[in-house]
């Protein structure tokens, strides 16, 4: 009778094994879409002089699915998480920044931007990886200084409804948003690329 139980058991553990879904990690070029660390301090300027700050809290990773259900595949994700500095501007919730998806045979890596600052927000965008680096990058002068690698990437925008949304943020691989615009054409740029306190 023992012999019976103990049969079973390992035919359930294998079988239980078998319906579990194979992991893919985050590769080197997905992790390097984030270029956030812990404690770095962003200072934002608008065309009309206004200043706001962010500080980015958390950096994440070795995140995977949690479904109620079995998957095929278990992706990695990341997550970056931030405040503003002034608590008039923070949520009830942590500010997820950014977050990244890695890739599977059925579907390929993912980035999702979200952002917010002033009341400015910036819809969340879903785009993939790939597509990203398909439209190549280009340059910008800020008064921060010259960046070279960067992505224009546009979000939905309704002047008559939605003023304070944003209609694009401008990505740097290096340092992340460095300039974004409202849908009422106001612009915020990057004042000091990053201020990294534990360098």
């Amino acid at each position: 009778m023992k012999f019976i139980l103990k049969l079973l058991f390992f035919i359930i553990l294998i079988l239980g094994c078998g319906c579990i879904g194979k992991r893919f990690y985050l590769s080197v070029d997905e992790i390097t879409w984030n270029p956030y660390q812990p404690g770095d301090k962003l200072i934002f300027k608008s065309d009309n002089a206004e200043i706001d700050t962010i500080i980015i809290l958390d950096v994440k990773s070795k995140k995977f699915p949690d479904a109620p259900i079995k998957l095929k595949y278990y992706n990695e994700r990341l997550s970056v998480t931030f405040n503003h500095s002034d608590p008039e501007y923070n949520r009830k919730m942590v500010n997820t920044l950014l977050y990244i998806e890695a890739a599977t045979p059925a579907d390929s890596s993912m980035i999702t931007f979200q952002f917010f600052l002033k009341g400015a927000e910036f819809k969340i965008k879903r785009i993939g990886i790939y597509e990203l680096e398909k439209r190549g990058y280009q340059k910008l002068y800020t008064s921060a200084g010259l960046f070279e690698d960067v992505v224009k990437i546009e979000g939905p925008c309704d002047v008559g409804l939605d003023s304070l949304s944003l209609s694009y943020i401008y990505w740097s691989k290096r340092f992340g948003i460095i300039r974004f615009e409202t849908c009422r054409s106001k612009v915020w740029e990057l004042q000091n690329e990053i201020y990294r306190t534990n360098l």
